[in-house]
């Protein structure tokens, strides 16, 4: 004799399930993006020659720019980018973007 399995019932349902869902209507609005900052990083290589490697970072102040940008700049996509040239970290600057004309630094 086979036992067929009988319906399963979905569990109860919780207070969390009733949260609304993170893209719904009726969840709070979200933040306000933080604005883009373009950090230009002057770059020097073993052979002499020098360039720039640039930086487009979210963050609340250009302080906050320049940290971000050096980390990034220290992963191996950016190293690999401008070819092992070492960063000049003491001459980089920041300066804040206008993303209005800009479909690549848009959000």
């Amino acid at each position: 004799m086979t036992v067929l399995p009988q319906s399963v019932s979905p569990p109860p349902r919780t207070a969390q399930d009733r949260r609304p869902h993170a893209l719904s209507t009726s969840a709070r609005a979200p933040r306000p993006l933080l604005p883009v900052w373009l950090v230009t990083m002057p770059t020097v290589a073993g052979d002499g020659t020098c360039g720039r490697q640039w930086f487009a970072v979210r963050t609340r102040t250009a302080a906050q720019a320049m940290a971000t940008a050096t980390v990034r700049a220290g992963s191996p996509r950016a190293v690999l980018r401008r070819r092992g040239a070492r960063i000049r970290v003491e001459h980089a600057h920041a300066a804040l973007c206008d993303t209005a004309g800009s479909p690549w630094l848009s959000p």
